[in-house]
């Protein structure tokens, strides 16, 4: 996109919540070192975000902040419509911001860091961007899945969905959909090979790991040396499968020597769950460590180079997760859900165990995991798979594929 002379970009993120503010903080400061003018458009609720706050540090001259009123996105995200209602309403309310911000200073390129906010409006309705040039990367789509091996459920919905994922790729003001998972690209190339350029692998990124004193660390968060720690990491709702995890490590006398590390952000049902006497002997024993809020770089390395296993047997989850890139990156194994890429990932490249949720099942596999060859194997093959899904090799593909 660099011809010389710097362009507005205008990067659209409503949520700042999980891996949403680090793809924008990281994706808005590139453009930025470049020399481009970068407008943000976020819920204004997000304005004091300490992404946001990072980037007027460095780049207050070239950072335009865009507020999308609260009452606007409640309508969307609690459509009596559903998911139908979210997306055609943020369709328009997209399509309004952008010709209020174009009208001020033109928009020479649109990215959407998650397009899954309105993908299958996309191929319904067409750009909300007018003449701009736009990008989206998309995160969810499962239409593929099955097809591809990946056990997942199949509906007719999904069918719907492939037909408007086909017509977003249609859109003539369309320059590149980015896709963090490498199965689609190869599905839609052999499905629609006319049209299959426009859709971009883009391995989902993380920091590579720092040398850092493992002691050192865990002193400071308290965490005792001789313990064996699962890491829960990002969002942390129910749909981590987190409460499934500390009930095998409540009710096993077996695991009385692992600890759980809980790392994020967590939703209040979490928070409230927390707060019982559900898990009354890890409590006790001082077993659960959470660290509840936004996560730094710093937190994430730190978190990553002192546990042992990094915990990602979600639930109804499907679609790809940066978390196990992440594991992989620092060498550490996975306990795994069976469903979805994560599932998928750990069959086919062998970076992890797979668990069913019942207790005896998490127990066993956790012990499995007390086995020192088998857990440096599994970290190994993580790795090898992982090693090349860093923010520069991210940021050359994303640039590459937005002229």
């Amino acid at each position: 996109m660099t011809d010389g002379s710097a362009l507005h970009i205008l990067i659209v993120e409503v949520n700042l919540d999980g891996h949403h503010a680090i793809y924008l903080q990281k994706i808005a400061e590139s453009y930025m070192r470049l020399g481009h003018v970068v407008t943000v458009v976020v819920s204004e609720n997000c304005r004091n975000h300490n992404c946001l706050n990072y980037l007027f540090e460095i780049f207050n001259h070239q950072l335009q902040i865009y507020g999308l009123k609260k009452l606007d996105l409640e309508r969307a995200f609690k459509s009596k419509f559903g998911d139908v209602g979210r997306e055609i309403w943020l369709w328009n309310l997209f399509r309004k911001t952008h010709t209020s911000i174009d009208k001020n200073r033109k928009v020479d390129f649109v990215l959407l860091p998650y397009g899954d906010y309105c993908l299958n409006a996309f191929g319904l309705l067409g750009s909300p961007f007018g003449k701009s040039a736009w990008g989206a990367i998309c995160m969810r789509p499962a239409f593929h899945l099955k097809e591809c091996g990946v056990i997942a459920p199949t509906t007719v919905l999904l069918n719907i969905k492939r037909h408007l994922f086909k017509r977003a790729l249609q859109i003539k003001t369309l320059n590149t959909l980015f896709s963090i998972d490498e199965l689609l690209p190869t599905y839609i190339n052999k499905k629609y090979p006319k049209i299959a350029n426009k859709l971009v692998y883009l391995p989902d990124p993380a920091e590579p790991p720092m040398n850092l004193d493992s002691t050192e660390l865990r002193q400071r968060y308290r965490i005792p040396l001789n313990a064996k720690l699962i890491l829960v990491y990002g969002a942390i709702n129910e749909r981590k499968g987190i409460l499934n995890l500390l009930d095998a490590l409540e009710l096993s006398p077996a695991l009385c020597e692992w600890h759980a590390l809980v790392v994020g952000r967590q939703s209040q049902e979490v928070r409230d769950a927390l707060s019982t006497v559900r898990w009354s002997k890890l409590n006790q024993s001082n077993r659960i460590h959470a660290i509840d809020e936004f996560v730094t770089d710093e937190i994430e390395h730190h978190v990553f180079a002192i546990c042992d296993v990094v915990w990602v047997a979600y639930v109804k989850h499907y679609t790809m997760s940066g978390v196990i890139v992440r594991a992989g990156m620092n060498h550490k194994p996975v306990i795994s859900c069976k469903e979805g890429l994560i599932g998928w990932f750990v069959r086919v490249h062998g970076v992890g165990l797979i668990v069913d949720s019942n207790i005896e099942g998490i127990q066993k596999v956790i012990v499995a995991l007390e086995v020192k060859r088998l857990s440096e194997e599994l970290g190994k093959a993580g790795y090898l798979k992982f090693f090349l899904n860093t923010w520069p090799v991210f940021f050359a593909r994303l640039l590459a594929n937005s002229k």
